[in-house]
């Protein structure tokens, strides 16, 4: 009971930090004046659907919500009110929806209504017409509704279960959790030479996955077509820190780092690409001295690079210790949760900083471009 108390307690205090007040203002204003305006239409056919709109509606609403925080609560495997907070920005959205549609009815209804019985063949053909081009358009867009564009919603290097039988695993045992809580403390420690984090950050473990995922630390996406060399050099650090992590903590390593390493191969080519760290021939090398020179190019990057991250984590023991225990315990840790181990944070040498050196870490917000 007291472990629950304050998990409530440490989401209540992020509450400012995962919920934005102000966006629900619109919605609250634009609700009032539509409740306000809204009629009852007279027409038989339309009144039914404003009353039955309006008597079904709500329940709609609330059972959507709760569905919600429902499918939330069985991911995570824990209480989060980082997530409920903002789901209330769509119960607003949707609750406007719902009072917008009450008075199109009132105002519009009737008129339809008339129409609809003078002429039903042409209503029918719009709406048919209407329902196809929907369909039309979500199977020409489905491809992109897999993508996230957005600056806070993208995941750095998830840690991934073992597939047996064709399928993930479905539920994390205590010594998974241990990997995973040392693997996303390994990435998110790697955040302190940013200086700030994202708005809507968080480090997670998913303790019931279905999709292999056992954990993350929120990414960010700044925009920009060309990276800086400094900024290329933290993401394959930061990438390489949750196999580093494991190894710390754990005086082992499992296999949940396959996509770390497959995206840190890949920044790691165009970053000696660049000859940044001498010759490196590319697209393809010529002959097997080239290859040769491209491989131990690729080796000696990724050794010294793990060196300088060991290094780090032993200069901040307690820190990432005490991290990883409060992610184990929690399953969450929310910005302000992380803020609160990174302010202990010493930087050590070769641990790169892209938006430049500072003296403090900030509790100020890293923009989405810079």
């Amino acid at each position: 009971m007291e472990t629950l108390v304050k998990h409530f307690k440490a989401r209540l205090a992020a509450w400012n930090y995962t919920f934005n007040y102000r966006s629900l203002l619109p919605y609250v204003i634009l609700f009032i004046a539509f409740s306000l305006s809204t009629e009852l239409a007279t027409e038989t056919h339309a009144l039914n659907v404003q009353l039955w709109l309006k008597s079904i509606g709500p329940y709609v609403i609330v059972s959507a919500w709760f569905i919600g925080c429902g499918f939330w609560f069985m991911r995570r495997g824990s209480i989060d009110l980082g997530i409920v907070f903002p789901l209330l920005s769509s119960a607003a959205a949707s609750i406007f929806m719902y009072v917008l549609l009450l008075d199109l009815i009132g105002e519009l209804g009737d008129y339809a209504s008339i129409y609809w019985s003078e002429n039903p063949e042409t209503v029918t053909a719009i709406i048919v017409t209407v329902v196809l081009l929907s369909f039309i358009f979500r199977c020409a867009t489905m491809p992109f509704y897999s993508l996230d564009n957005s600056c806070v919603s993208k995941t750095v290097a998830p840690i991934s279960a073992a597939m047996v039988s064709g399928e993930s695993i479905k539920e994390m045992s205590p010594r998974d959790c241990h990997y995973a809580a040392a693997h996303e403390t390994g990435h998110a420690l790697m955040y302190a030479a940013l200086g700030r984090l994202p708005e809507h950050f968080d480090v997670a473990i998913e303790k019931h996955t279905n999709n292999g995922t056992l954990g993350h630390v929120s990414g960010f996406d700044l925009g920009h077509q060309l990276e800086e060399k400094t900024m290329v050099e933290w993401q394959m650090m930061l990438l390489l820190a949750g196999q580093c992590g494991e190894s710390f903590a754990c005086d082992s390593m499992t296999t949940g780092s396959i996509s770390d390493h497959k995206r840190w191969h890949t920044l790691a080519t165009q970053y000696l690409s660049n000859n940044f760290e001498g010759n490196y021939f590319s697209p393809a090398p010529a002959g097997i001295l080239e290859l040769q020179n491209n491989e131990s190019k690729i080796a000696a990057l990724k050794q010294h690079q793990c060196c300088v991250i060991m290094e780090f984590f032993e200069e901040n023991r307690d820190t990432f210790f005490a991290m990883s225990e409060a992610l184990n315990e929690t399953l969450l840790l929310t910005r302000n949760d992380v803020i609160h181990f990174l302010y202990n944070v010493n930087l050590t040498n070769g641990i790169p900083q892209p938006f430049g050196a500072f003296d403090v870490f900030s509790d100020k917000v890293l923009l989405s471009t810079v």
